[in-house]
């Protein structure tokens, strides 16, 4: 997007294709983004995204805000770097939360926090543990030992080990603030960003939901953001509730979540679509791609191949 003027065609264009929402990313400026979320607003599509770098957060600008980006004062970041813009809330003081908390209610913004994606990072203190918790081992070895290595990783993320005060600060006030939104009616939803380091699919849903009960929010609301108001937010009346007309879709616990969100590690069953799946079949599934990934070949091969063309494939440093 070159132009305010192009959005019109764009998003036309992006829902001829049959998509349903606009993610707003960076380098757009806060014409662009304003153009977009009228453009989105007139065919009911939805725009979560990014504020980017440079642009506050408490403008309005991203109708749907990931990972708190723009929090944090534009000008006490010292560079466009996503690092920095994920952990450095030095300029987040009590003032700032409250002011963020106002333009969140003026603004009628949406907050996907992604706390994993922060409380995950504290990982990096201590990098050799970290590589034989579950989180590490859902995905093959080359992600543990090549793409989330603090060193020869990512570049993104390259010397995130030695900004631990940071990523602990930023969380403890990420925390505070989704308890202040929450408390104040504010939508949330649950998020994950999965594939960042120490972030797999399915497990960090869960991970998410237990920062959602530390950060204050009662596990009966937390089901619900996780649930029902998920799918209320797709319009998909369909998802996320067992009543008649809902689809088929169900996990089976052993032990109760709904009381204990430790209970999220005792799935029995899963129900997809009305066909069963019991714990055994789903241990047998996990087994498979446990024997794909640890398969020597596959092994060296996909380590080898992410070392040469990390850097390759990392198209820009942010």
């Amino acid at each position: 997007m070159n132009r305010p003027e192009e959005a019109e065609a764009i998003v036309e264009r992006i829902q001829a294709a049959g998509n349903v929402c606009v993610k707003a990313y960076e380098d757009l400026s806060r014409e662009k983004l304003r153009a977009l979320r009228e453009a989105t607003a007139k065919r009911g599509m939805a725009m979560p995204g990014h504020v980017p770098y440079g642009l506050d957060y408490v403008a309005g600008d991203v109708p749907e805000v990931q990972h708190y980006y723009g929090v944090p004062k534009p000008s006490s970041l010292k560079r466009d770097h996503l690092i920095d813009r994920s952990f450095d809330w030095s300029s987040v003081d009590d003032a700032r939360l409250v002011e963020v908390v106002q333009a969140t209610l003026r603004n009628g913004t949406v907050n996907l926090p992604t706390l994993v994606s922060t409380s995950q990072f504290l990982n990096y203190r201590d990098f050799a543990a970290a590589r034989t918790t579950p989180a590490a081992h859902l995905l093959p070895r080359l992600y543990r030992d090549v793409v989330w290595d603090p060193h020869d990783g990512i570049p993104v993320w390259r010397g995130v080990d030695r900004r631990i005060a940071e990523i602990e600060d930023s969380h403890r006030k990420k925390l505070e603030l989704t308890r202040r939104l929450f408390e104040a009616g504010a939508p949330l939803l649950i998020g994950t960003d999965a594939g960042q380091p120490f972030v797999p699919h399915g497990l960090s849903v869960h991970i998410e939901m237990r920062e959602f009960a530390a950060a204050g929010i009662p596990i009966e609301d937390v089901w619900a953001i996780a649930t029902w108001k998920a799918a209320d937010m797709l319009d998909r009346p369909d998802l996320g509730r067992v009543r008649v007309g809902a689809r088929a879709s169900l996990i089976v616990f052993r032990e109760d979540p709904t009381m204990d969100l430790a209970a999220l590690s005792t799935i029995e069953a899963v129900i997809v679509d009305g066909k069963l799946y019991r714990r055994a079949v789903l241990d047998r599934a996990l087994a498979a791609w446990d024997r794909l990934f640890d398969d020597p070949l596959f092994d060296a091969i996909s380590t080898r191949v992410a070392r040469t063309t990390l850097d390759k494939a990392v198209l820009r440093n942010y």
